[in-house]
């Protein structure tokens, strides 16, 4: 449940930055694919920013993330 609640928090967040921000050249093009992949799943409102995987990594070491 943590984790679907971030990625919500954090897809609502990004996709309002993309579409308040006016220096954002690929706006158009971003958010169309963002939609497109937000249709293939009934479960969407709108868009489809992440995967609906979720197989969280333990990085516990500087080579895992570096």
């Amino acid at each position: 449940m943590v984790i679907k609640n971030i990625k919500s928090f954090t897809a609502m967040k990004i996709i309002d930055a993309i579409i308040n921000n006016p220096q954002e050249s690929r706006k158009e093009w971003i958010l169309d694919l963002f939609e497109k992949n937000g249709q293939r799943m009934k479960s969407n409102f709108r868009f489809q920013f992440w995967q609906h995987e979720n197989h969280p990594i333990l990085l516990n070491t500087k080579e895992m993330y570096c």
